[in-house]
């Protein structure tokens, strides 16, 4: 791989961090070097299954993140800048919210956003009705439902409100800029 000559200046850059297998969320424990290349031992974060692979066979593409439903609560997880150790892949100490939310979550929680993989808008709904102890819920990474109908993009902005009951959902002119992204991820969700 590009960048990686030995397994020992990977494994500095890449041990006790998030990557990818596919779109699988893995976490690096070790590189080390075989005739073949760098052999990179990690686990699963959904399984915790142990595997390993050649890490030109891994994704180090940054991992998405967005919205992370946890507790009852639409978190919306960052990448902060962190320059001190050069790790390249996600860890605890280079997330953040949007949302004043300051203790770190499990890597098993935010999997789900890694993958990609949100309740229906449909579901949130019937959530957000039925439990008293949900406040918001996301359906994508970038949009979230609160419980009293405010619609939010990536936790920034209020960009109109989702009538609870029968789901009608009015964006404010103001945010005409997102509502193309919002149509897009309402076809992809179909």
């Amino acid at each position: 791989m590009k960048g990686y000559d030995t397994a020992s200046y990977a494994a500095t850059r890449l041990n006790e961090t998030v990557i990818r297998k596919g779109v699988e969320p893995i976490l690096v424990n070790s590189c080390t070097d075989s005739f073949k290349g760098i052999k990179v031992q990690y686990q699963y974060i959904v399984s915790g299954i142990n595997d390993e692979d050649y890490l030109h066979n891994l994704n180090l593409d940054p991992v998405p993140l967005g919205y992370v439903n946890f507790d009852g609560k639409a978190i919306y997880l960052t990448r902060m800048p962190m320059r001190q150790d050069w790790k390249q892949g996600l860890r605890d100490r280079n997330i953040t919210t949007a949302d004043g939310f300051n203790n770190p979550l499990p890597y098993h929680v935010i999997a789900n956003t890694i993958i990609g993989k949100f309740p229906t808008m449909q579901s949130c709904l019937e959530r957000l009705n039925s439990s008293g102890l949900v406040t918001a819920m996301a359906f994508n990474r970038d949009f979230c439902i609160e419980r009293d109908g405010n619609l939010k993009y990536k936790s920034l902005f209020d960009i109109g409100s989702i009538n609870m009951n029968n789901a009608n959902i009015n964006i404010d002119d103001r945010f005409s800029w997102v509502r193309e992204a919002f149509e897009e991820c309402m076809e992809n969700a179909a």
